[in-house]
């Protein structure tokens, strides 16, 4: 304990200790016996005078080696070699004398080797070389000047050195020791595949020197530590420094608790690698390693943390200032030092990294060192464009850590192979870039990995061509895939806490891109993610959230329950208001975003139908231009709000905002008389406003204006089919549609998606119209539909996307095949990427057909909400299906609902005769179905309600008979009117007078009934009272039963209480000396004694003492004398039982005071001896309380009865022999007083 005051436990060091045995002055004896004295702190410049001095004097070897170790102090290593080697000459013929000599030069050549460069500096070899230097380049620096000369050189010298010492003597040693640090050295500049055995050897030496030392040479364990962690057995080693430190608490050069914090760090125990870093640093402040290490702490910890963490800015900046600047102030060679600093003045002083790397290359002693100076270069010329030289540096930083310097292994140094990388990318070598990602990916799958290659594969999926391959062998569909893959593998571990990676937006605009397509809400929620990280980078934002988290989540202090209801409700109606308030800044906020990605959000609401969203998009995104023009004047932000405001007008339009959006295509026509576009859909407005006026007008405007535009083509073919009223005897060749089609794909585009799907529908719509009575009309409407399948197929061959070519292909296999089962298949999938009215429309004749009549319904409604006008076709479709429907059900309700879909039919066109006719036929169905059915099953308003549409039918019918083309015949109308004018009207009358009758009759039931019933609630509601009033006074009786119990309780306690406080008072006793009162003193009961011999009492009499209360062999009394014990035989214990009716029989036999307390009598003997209760045949005495010294004979003791417990004694039959519990005795003592 006393050597810790002095050591590292209390920050006491001494920092001359290593040369703490240099003395201040040397008197070198002379030939006469006169001496000189040679200041040691004062050394000459030159050593050559004192060498001769020495070497005239024939001085001993210890002169010249303490001489040398002075100027060695000094950090003059050229000269103590110097002064060594020529004391070898000195002694040539005293081999004993060279051997400390040898070993003293090979220790100074290792130290020369720690602080040496690895290669000559202002070398060219740093351009051209590894960090293993070839034995050629070796040879190179032979000749250089020592200051110049390199590792490998000192190395080599050290060996040389150190083979002397071993040809001298062997086993001396010191050479153990040192050949140990010179493989330890060795090990580090030695190719990886070498370092091993290197490190083997240096194990074998280490061992060796603690084995020669009896294991005290802490430096050799300090080395065999330092071996261990070499080969990554860390907790080897880190019990060695443990046991450096046990041994040597006082060690802080080098310092032990280093070398424990780098195990510790190594086994994951990060905390506690940093305290004792601290430690370290705590004592000895300009410890450079300790700073470096603290420092990489707190690095290690910034990379952990997001970068908008607030935390990460303090952490990386205490980490760079605190303890890496610091370390380089202290050593500004401090390889890695300069590492750790490095990546921080890449940015701030880029011409300073140069110097730095160099620094690093030519003084590590390890290679991973050596990789980082390298690895800091190649960023340096990467970020300076020079890709060619980056390349290089980033294959020798590789190359350093045992790559092979291509990217394709799995060693080496991982940053540096993504380096290489993403250099092949600037190179456009995207086959090798890929290829060294793929392999760097399996090694290690860094989020920076996953990102670049899938931006690698997305733009191989942008850049292809699409193909009709198959999908499983189409290399686009392949590259997407694999993109999809590593972007939503970087996107997961944003979401994993515990990496704290930082959201990259780029990785996000490419995911979307992706998605838009296929997965069109995928890449709408990849764009908001991208948008809510760039609002988190606003500060008003981030500070408006920050205050709201800080919010408290309760309140609390408050008892009182009103006001702690009112102020929570304040509360929370604050926090409410707080976080609308933060929504509308962030709202408010978005203008700051870039304009092309709100515009995409806009863009895919659109497609999603949320067309109040997609508003807000556009509008925002106009005011982020408008942010940007008054920014920066020199941005052209025209064609982008040129862009924007379009969309935003045909948001308006599909909001039926039709003013606004006329208002905005005009506006861009004022500004772009060319907009081909906005020209397009202000016809296309005018064509639904007006069909037959200014719509028409309009539309051939444009048209004419633009006649080579594929896209005004399109429309004016699209506005051919809606206005098309083919004539009874018209012909394909003759129809508008088709002349206008065939023109567009002969004379300007024959591979026109459009022209060829449009195509295809008009051979639909003129096969489905085509007679089919004969054998040769039935071949010419399926040659039509052939000829609509080819075109279908061309379209399908040029876009695989075309989602109406496959609606038409579907169309033709219902209606030419009958496939009903296939064509729903192609129609359902057409369904999920096209959200047309005409797919649903086309379900629905297809469920019709198969008589799935809820189906179709859902699809027909489908379709009438899609379109937003109600359509006439599709409402006609409705009124059918939902006829069909309840004619098959027999349900009056889907009657009623046919009925409702056909008058808004007709409303929609009054004029139409198959509308007014498709009225009629629903209402005299109405009316059978009526008829047919039961009394119970209809009601008398729906009877009168059918004889009213009966009525109507029948003078509707009348009307359509006098129409010039009636939908059918008009005598067999004429013969409908008049059956329904007679034979069903009258059946209706009949059936409403049975009806009136049904319901009078079933009224007077059902009022019955409910009287029946009331009574019965009403009986039912009395019970009810009746028994809350039973449990009620049940209640109160229970109630006054237990307050009566808890105050005959509380009387009980009372009485209690007093009877407790007379007890004590009469407990308490007047003290004869103070005249206090006082509490009477217990007097404590006997345990068993030891047996006596007879002649005891009147020997030695009674000898005071207490057993234990438990009565066994431990607790007996201890006052029989020394020669009575020894002359009693010992017995064997037993243990003795009683039951319990015998115990208390016991009890009663005994003889003992019934009052509670008894008092000592004045008459009793000093000796206290009381006569036996029941006396014994042996008449043994028997010891009381009351015989032991020093009590006063007028003191008072109670003496209370205890229960008798299992007795453990030596003999079996004590109560024969007289012996009693001193319990007992002490009530017999009573009695006697008494």
């Amino acid at each position: 304990m006393a050597s810790q005051a002095l050591n590292g436990l209390n920050g006491h060091h001494d920092d001359g200790k290593r040369w703490s045995y240099i003395p201040p002055a040397i008197d070198i004896p002379l030939g006469e016996g006169e001496e000189v004295e040679v200041n040691l702190s004062e050394l000459l410049e030159d050593p050559t005078e004192l060498c001769t001095l020495l070497e005239n004097e024939g001085v001993a070897k210890g002169y010249w080696e303490i001489t040398a170790m002075a100027y060695a102090k000094e950090n003059k290593m050229d000269h103590a070699i110097d002064i060594l080697k020529k004391g070898l000459s000195a002694f040539a013929s005293n081999q004993q004398d060279r051997l400390s000599i040898f070993s003293a030069l090979c220790w100074m050549c290792l130290y020369n080797c720690r602080h040496a460069p690895r290669i000559p500096e202002g070398s060219d070899l740093i351009q051209q070389s590894a960090f293993y230097v070839s034995s050629a380049q070796t040879e190179d620096t032979r000749g250089l000047p020592e200051k110049l000369q390199t590792k490998d050189y000192w190395l080599a010298q050290a060996a040389a050195h150190l083979n002397s010492a071993a040809r001298i003597s062997p086993s001396y040693p010191p050479i153990f020791l040192a050949r140990g640090v010179y493989n330890l050295l060795k090990s580090s500049l030695v190719h990886p595949d070498e370092r091993h055995a290197q490190l083997t050897e240096a194990l074998k030496a280490f061992d060796n020197t603690l084995r020669a030392s009896n294991g005290k040479n802490i430096f050799a364990l300090i080395g065999r530590a330092r071996v261990l962690y070499s080969m990554s057995k860390w907790a080897d080693a880190h019990q060695c420094f443990q046991e450096v430190l046990r041994r040597a608490p006082e060690m802080i050069d080098p310092d032990p608790r280093i070398g424990m914090g780098c195990c510790l760090w190594q086994l994951g125990h990060h905390e506690d690698a940093k305290n004792a870093w601290e430690r370290a640093l705590e004592l000895n402040s300009e410890s450079k390693q300790a700073l470096l290490l603290l420092g990489q702490y707190y690095f290690s910890a910034s990379s952990k943390m997001n970068i908008n963490d607030p935390k990460f800015e303090t952490t990386y900046t205490k980490a760079v200032r605190e303890y890496a600047q610091y370390a380089v102030k202290l050593d500004k060679f401090y390889p890695l030092a300069l590492a750790s600093l490095a990546p921080y003045m890449l940015t701030k002083k880029p011409e300073a990294v140069a110097r730095m790397g160099r620094n690093i290359i030519e003084r590590a002693d390890v290679s991973t060192v050596a990789s980082e100076g390298w690895f800091q270069l190649a960023r340096l010329a990467h970020s300076q464009g020079e890709n060619t030289r980056a390349f290089e540096y980033y294959a020798k930083a590789d190359q350093a850590r045992g790559g092979d310097g291509r990217g394709g292994d799995d060693q080496g140094h991982l940053p540096s192979k993504f380096g290489m990388a993403q250099i092949k990318v600037l190179q456009e070598d995207y086959v090798d870039a890929k290829f060294r990602l793929e392999k760097l990916h399996n090694l290690s799958r860094s989020t920076e990995t996953m990102s670049l290659l899938g931006v690698l594969y997305a733009d191989d999926y942008f850049s292809a061509p699409e193909t009709n391959a198959n999908a499983k062998d189409d290399e686009r569909l392949q590259a997407w895939k694999k993109a999809i893959s590593f972007l939503e593998g970087v996107r997961a571990t944003w979401k994993d806490a515990k990496k704290n990676a930082t959201t990259n937006a780029d990785v996000l605009l490419t995911l979307a891109r992706l998605y838009e397509i296929d997965a069109p809400d995928k890449s709408l929620q990849c764009l908001q993610q991208a948008e809510e990280e760039e609002l988190r980078k606003i500060p008003e934002l981030r500070q408006a959230r920050s205050e709201l988290e800080q919010m408290p989540l309760e309140v609390t202090g408050e008892t009182d329950k009103s006001v702690m209801a009112n102020k929570k409700s304040a509360f929370l109606a604050a926090k409410e208001t707080a976080a609308k308030e933060v929504e509308s800044l962030r709202l408010s906020l978005r203008d700051r975003l870039s304009p092309a990605a709100l515009n995409n959000m806009g863009c895919l609401h659109f497609q999603a139908d949320r067309y109040g969203a997609a508003r807000d998009y556009f509008q925002t995104a106009l005011n982020a231009c408008v942010r940007i023009a008054s920014e920066d004047s020199d941005d052209d932000t025209d064609a982008l709000v040129s862009t924007i405001s379009y969309n935003l007008a045909r948001c308006y339009e599909a909001e039926g905002m039709n003013d606004e959006a006329k208002k905005v295509y005009e506006g861009l026509l004022e500004r772009h008389a060319g907009y081909i576009d906005a020209s397009a859909r202000l016809a296309y407005i005018a064509l639904r406003e007006n069909p037959r006026g200014e719509g028409a007008k309009a539309m051939s405007n444009v048209f004419h204006s633009a006649e080579d535009n594929l896209d005004i083509r399109g429309l004016y073919g699209w506005y051919l089919n809606k206005t098309r009223k083919p004539a009874r005897n018209a012909t394909f060749a003759e129809d508008n549609e088709q002349r206008h089609l065939k023109h567009t794909l002969r004379d300007f585009n024959k591979h026109d998606h459009y022209s060829l799907t449009a195509m295809g529908n008009l051979h639909l719509i003129y096969a489905r119209e085509m007679p089919r009575q004969s054998e040769s009309d039935r071949q010419k409407r399926k040659k039509m539909y052939e000829k609509a399948v080819e075109f279908f197929t061309k379209a399908l061959e040029l876009d695989s996307r075309n989602a109406y070519a496959v609606q038409g292909l579907a169309i033709a296999l219902v209606e030419d095949k009958k496939d009903m089962s296939q064509g729903i298949q192609l129609l359902s999938q057409v369904r999920e990427v096209l959200k047309d009215p005409s797919v649903y429309i086309n379900l629905g004749h297809a469920f019709c057909e198969l008589k799935q009549y809820s189906r179709a319904v859902e699809n027909y409604e489908s379709a009438l909400v899609k379109d937003r006008i109600n359509d006439v076709n599709t409402l006609v479709c409705l009124g059918r299906t939902w006829l069909l429907r309840a004619k098959q059900e027999r349900s009056l309700q889907g009657m009623k609902t046919s009925l409702d879909y056909s008058q808004r039919a007709l409303d929609l066109e009054p004029e139409i005769v198959h509308f007014k006719f498709n009225l009629a036929y629903v209402r005299i169905q109405i009316a059978q179905l009526i008829y047919t059915l039961k009394t119970h099953e209809r009601s008398a308003d729906d009877v009168q309600t059918a004889l009213e549409g009966l009525d109507a039918a029948v003078d509707a019918l009348t009307e359509i008979a006098k129409s010039p083309n009636p939908p059918f015949p008009r005598a067999d109308i004429e013969q409908r009117a008049v059956m329904c004018r007679t034979s069903v009207h009258k059946q209706l009358e009949r059936a409403l007078g049975e009806q009136r009758e049904y319901e009078k009759k079933n009224a007077d039931r059902l009022a019955q009934a409910k009287g029946v019933r009331e009574a019965e609630i009403r009986k039912r509601e009395e019970e009810e009272r009746a028994k809350e009033e039973r449990e009620a006074a049940e209640k109160v009786r229970i109630l006054n039963e237990r307050l009566e119990m808890q105050r005959r309780d509380r009387e009980i306690a009372e009485k209690r209480a007093a009877e407790e406080r007379l007890r004590e008072e009469e407990q308490m006793t007047t003290d004869d000396e103070t005249g206090e009162r006082k509490k009477r003193v217990k007097k404590k009961g006997g345990g068993k004694r030891k047996k006596r011999d007879a002649d005891s009492d009147s020997e030695d009499g009674i000898a005071g003492g207490y057993g234990s209360e438990r009565g066994g062999s431990r607790g007996r009394s201890a006052g029989v004398t020394g020669d009575e014990s020894e002359g009693a035989p010992k017995q064997k214990k037993k243990r003795k039982l009683e039951r319990k009716n015998q115990k208390a029989e016991k009890e009663k036999s005994s003889k003992f005071k019934s009052a509670e307390f008894v008092q000592e009598s004045d008459e009793e003997e000093e000796g206290g001896v009381a006569p036996a209760a029941n006396g014994g045949v042996n008449g043994g005495a028997v010891l009381t309380p009351g015989g032991r010294d020093g009590l006063s004979e007028g003191e008072e003791e109670i003496a209370r009865p205890r229960k008798k417990k299992v007795i453990d004694d030596e003999d079996e039959d004590e109560d024969e022999s007289g012996d009693v519990e001193m319990a007992e005795a002490a009530h017999v003592e009573g009695e006697d007083e008494e």
